[in-house]
């Protein structure tokens, strides 16, 4: 959401839904940790089980965040966004603001 302007909460990591971080990438996303102070799984694939709640052809509705040389960063679209924090609010009772920020 800080990455689309939505908040400007500091995030305390990146979740990444798919593809399944790399066994490399996530050993050196954890060195970069170690070296910056931040926590080992700031880059996860924590909200993968998200996936099987979304519509089929969810990937299709992606929006383009960035795109480097080595490095592609997309978001869910809006409204597969806000079924992911409704589905975070009604599981955990977090994500309230997140979901109202989205103007569900």
């Amino acid at each position: 959401m800080q990455l689309m302007g939505l908040t400007d909460r500091v995030t305390k990591d990146c979740d990444v839904l798919s593809p399944q971080i790399p066994s490399a990438l996530k050993l050196a996303s954890q060195a970069f940790a170690d070296a910056h102070g931040l926590s080992r799984e700031w880059l996860n694939n924590g909200p993968e089980s998200l996936i099987r709640d979304l519509p089929p052809g969810w990937e299709s509705s992606l929006l383009p965040l960035y795109r480097g040389v080595h490095l592609k960063l997309s978001t869910l679209g809006r409204l597969d966004f806000i079924r992911s924090k409704l589905f975070a609010f009604v599981d955990r009772g977090i994500d309230l603001q997140d979901l109202l920020q989205l103007k569900p």
